[in-house]
């Protein structure tokens, strides 16, 4: 399963960077009169760039184009935001769904498949001990790390969450969330990712 966004960068990152108080990497955004910026506050008032230059925003068109037409959606610059306003977002999803045992043997497709991976993480690595990773492979080994250790949650995002409790009328539970912050230990010294284990 290949799950990813059309833009250079997930916008749930760029918040996040916002949340952190930290810069997002060049090339990623824009500001609302067009300028490139690092800023994450301008980049969610402007524009995502789409991965894959020119190449990618034609392949973002024309999933946008399938999906207002087939899923009879909203178009990306009519969808609304579901930070902001109160109406329903009418957001279409698109999904393929190809079965190759259709057209060939189930067993002949694996073999092929894991010869095809094995001489992927087989090729040579960039010198500073890092592997090649197909997509998906990195996220499913901190899918393992996390399940093994707990998440970490950044105290940033614990006070926004609290702030937001205050800004609901649940003041109690804005004082238990900041409460878990100040008795809770570094849960981030606990979840490290496997040396050697970088994903390029």
């Amino acid at each position: 399963m290949l799950d990813i966004s059309s833009s250079s960068v997930a916008g749930g990152k760029i918040r996040r960077a916002a949340t952190l108080g930290e810069p997002i990497a060049e090339g990623l955004a824009l500001d609302p009169a067009g300028n490139p910026t690092v800023d994450p506050a301008q980049a969610i008032a402007g524009a995502l760039l789409p991965l894959g230059a020119h190449k990618g925003s034609g392949l973002a068109l024309a999933i946008s184009i399938f999906v207002a037409m087939l899923a009879e959606a909203e178009f990306d610059d009519l969808v609304a935001s579901h930070y902001h306003d109160r109406h329903p977002q009418n957001l279409g999803q698109l999904f393929i769904v190809i079965d190759p045992s259709a057209v060939v043997d189930r067993e002949q497709a694996e073999r092929r498949v894991a010869g095809f991976l094995e001489r992927l993480h087989g090729l040579a690595d960039d010198g500073e001990g890092s592997e090649i990773h197909y997509p998906g492979e990195g996220a499913a080994e901190h899918e393992r790390i996390r399940r093994r250790f707990g998440i970490p949650v950044a105290r940033e995002d614990i006070d926004a969450l609290a702030s937001t409790c205050e800004e609901c009328g649940l003041p109690a539970l804005a004082e238990q969330t900041r409460r878990l912050v100040a008795e809770a230990p570094t849960v981030t010294s606990n979840v490290q990712q496997p040396e050697g284990k970088t994903t390029r």
